[in-house]
C-alpha cells in the first residue's frame, strides 16, 4: 500500500513511504486514512479521516484493543479506500 519511489528497496523505510489509496482492506494493525468508498473508480475528494486498526481474536477491527471486538467493526467488510499503514514517528 506504499509508492516506495526511491527508497532504495521494497517495502517502505522511514521518511521515504508515501501511502497511496486501495480498496483492498487493511491486512495489518496501524494507522490508517481513510474515505468512504462511494465511487468504485476513484476516491472521492475531501472527508479523509483518520483510524487505528488493532489485531483482537484473530480479526482486524477499528478501535483499541481495550474494548470488546463485538463492538467494533471488522475492516474486511468496510467499503472505503484506504491508505497505510503510517509509520509511526521515531525518537531522535
Amino acid at each position: 500500500m506504499f509508492d516506495t519511489r526511491g527508497s532504495g528497496g521494497p517495502g517502505p523505510s522511514p521518511g521515504t513511504g508515501v501511502p497511496v489509496w486501495t480498496k483492498t482492506p487493511p491486512t495489518v494493525p496501524g494507522l490508517y486514512w481513510f474515505k468512504l468508498r462511494i465511487n468504485e473508480d476513484y476516491p472521492p475528494p475531501g472527508f479523509t479521516r483518520f483510524c487505528r486498526v488493532v489485531a483482537r481474536d484473530g480479526r482486524l477491527i477499528l478501535g483499541s484493543k481495550n474494548y470488546d471486538a463485538h463492538d467494533h467493526l471488522d475492516v474486511e467488510g468496510l467499503q472505503r479506500w484506504w491508505a497505510g499503514p503510517l509509520l509511526e514517528p521515531t525518537e531522535e
